[in-house]
Parts: structure tokens; C-alpha cells; sequence
């Protein structure tokens, strides 16, 4: 595998244009990677992933996917941790269309939590997504834990780390 480097979203020259201007104006600009945002919401349809990864594969642009920022793996309430799993399965379903090899997100908050009970919660909740999405054939897409800073959040290095070696499909992004 090789390294490769390209923006997250569309490029501030592509301002006003759509996902497959910015992996064309990516392309043209010699860079091989784009990240699809999704922070914001996933609205877009399953035919148009299909035309955005068919764009990508023409131009060898490899595509990753931003979950929707609102996630959280951890939280305190049970039907928030329905909604993470929700938006992550509905990213997911878009990547796999798109052939995107992975779907970034940050794994949630400690909610006042040790983390190490933390962890635990986001390892349920990730074992849960991926039950789902092998349910409905997603073996494709992978789960990109994304490192943070903040010491509210669940995601140094040591953390996303063990995630990934605990649950295949699981990254450190």
C-alpha cells in the first residue's frame, strides 16, 4: 500500500461545487486521496455514492469517509447510543457504494466515566455496528477511529490503538 495525500471535503478553489468536481480538481492538483464529510449529515444517496467512487477509481483517487461529528460511542443515555450507531451504519452504507475503504468518526465522550468504562461502552457499541454491518454484507468498509486531543474525549493513541486490536475492521485513523 502506498501513502497517499488529499484534502477532507470539497477544496476551498471547488467552493459551491459538488464531491465529484473536488475528487476531479483533487485529481488534477496530482493528489490520490479525498475524504467525503459527512460531518454535517449524511445526505447523499446511494446512486450518487456510486457515481462519486466510479469518478474516484477513473481518476485513482482513494476515498475515505468523515462520520457525522454529533457521534458518540459512549454516552449516557441508550437512545443516544441508537443514534451513533444509526449514523455510523448509515455512513457506512454510502461508503460501501462509493467503495471508500474507510468511515473516520472520534469514539465519544467519557461522560464523567473512567476510561476504562468508557472503553468498554465503545467496545459494545462498535461490536454492535459491525454485527449490523455484516448483516447487511458490509465487510468492505472499515471503522477509522480518529485520535483526539481533548481530554473529554476517549481517543489517544493508546486508546484507538487497543480498540483496533481488539475488533477486526477497526483502524487507527
Amino acid at each position: 500500500m502506498r501513502i497517499r495525500f488529499g484534502p477532507a471535503g470539497i477544496p476551498l478553489s471547488c467552493k459551491g461545487k459538488g464531491t465529484i468536481d473536488g475528487i476531479k480538481y483533487t485529481a488534477d492538483e496530482g493528489l490520490d486521496a479525498f475524504e467525503v464529510e459527512f460531518v454535517r449529515g449524511v445526505r447523499m444517496s446511494i446512486e450518487n455514492a456510486k457515481e462519486v467512487g466510479e469518478i474516484a477509481r477513473e481518476r485513482d483517487v482513494l476515498l475515505s469517509c468523515h462520520c457525522p461529528y454529533w457521534i458518540n460511542c459512549c454516552p449516557e443515555k441508550e437512545e443516544k447510543r441508537e443514534i451513533a450507531i444509526r449514523n455510523i451504519l448509515q455512513t457506512a452504507r454510502v461508503a460501501k457504494a462509493m467503495k471508500a475503504w474507510v468511515i473516520v468518526f472520534h469514539p465519544g465522550y467519557y461522560m464523567k466515566r473512567s476510561p476504562k468504562e468508557a472503553k468498554k461502552i465503545v467496545l459494545k457499541t462498535l461490536e454492535k455496528v459491525l454485527e449490523d454491518m455484516h448483516g447487511e454484507g458490509i465487510y468492505d468498509v472499515n471503522l477509522g477511529l480518529e485520535t483526539t486531543g481533548k481530554n473529554s474525549q476517549l481517543g489517544t493513541l493508546e486508546e484507538v490503538i487497543s480498540l483496533s486490536t481488539l475488533l477486526d475492521q477497526v483502524v487507527p485513523v
